[in-house]
């Protein structure tokens, strides 16, 4: 290289293989497609970021009963079942019940 031009070094790449469900990939997919994201460029930066927290870039958390924390407990499901039938209570009796220790 002469004198004045610029050197932009491509990191080396390799292939990663995994098995997904393919409904999954499909749906992730068109979502990045939206936002002008490919998997690749998901899975890159993930990594990039896992390496430079040490650990994963989201919570992923279970609730005391192994359930991850956005699948709803039974209570929760009862308290739904039981609003949907219309026997509801009140919000702040629903909210005392739910801080309960």
């Amino acid at each position: 290289m002469g004198t004045g031009e610029l050197f932009c070094a491509i990191p080396k790449t390799i292939p990663i293989r995994i098995r997904v469900d393919a409904a999954r990939k499909r749906g992730a997919k068109k979502i990045l497609r939206r936002m002008g994201l490919t998997t690749g460029q998901v899975v890159n930066s993930t990594l990039a970021q896992i390496e430079l927290r040490k650990e994963l870039p989201c919570a992923v958390t279970a609730s005391e009963d192994g359930f991850p924390a956005h699948v709803p407990n039974a209570e929760t499901l009862a308290s739904l079942h039981n609003a949907a039938e219309g026997e509801s209570r009140s919000v702040r009796g629903f909210l005392r019940a739910m801080c309960r220790p």
